[in-house]
């Protein structure tokens, strides 16, 4: 297998940073008080069962339409994984496993602010983020070119 340049390594990582955002952004899709297919809409129509009242909203439109966006999550998360290489060094492996780790708990806690309505955390997440993965792209280009 031919070794892969700087330039290699950068266009993977970007790839891995859009794919991992579609996530986080179709997450939002199901759990937002803003979108159309939101967790709202679930408890408005449980609500209306509960009263005796007729669903609110097509369920079966609805559960189609937020299956889809899970596939699509499910989908994004195996091609993440595909972007994996076998081939790093020990030291590169645990920084990418100590980055996916803080990354999901950020990811975690921004969807969370989101669905809570709860801008400034959502920022200041936003923020963390941001300076979680400028420190990973500086730490994997210093132990890629390393042995360059």
């Amino acid at each position: 297998m031919a070794e892969k340049t700087y330039e290699d390594i950068e266009k993977e990582m970007q790839e891995r940073h859009r794919k991992e955002q579609e996530v986080i952004d179709l997450r939002l899709k199901l759990s937002s008080q803003y979108s159309d297919l939101g967790d709202w809409k679930i408890s408005k129509i449980q609500e209306a069962r509960l009263l005796g009242n007729p669903d609110p909203y097509d369920i079966d439109d609805l559960h189609e339409k937020r299956q889809a966006i899970r596939e699509q999550i499910e989908a994004l998360q195996k091609e993440l994984n595909a972007l994996t290489v076998d081939d790093k060094p020990d030291e590169v492996d645990m920084l990418d496993r100590q980055y996916e780790a803080d990354k999901r708990t950020l990811k975690d806690q921004y969807v969370e602010a989101v669905a809570m309505n709860d801008s400034e955390t959502a920022k200041d997440v936003q923020a963390q983020l941001a300076e979680l993965n400028t420190a990973y792209d500086e730490q994997y280009k210093a132990l890629i070119t390393e042995g360059e």
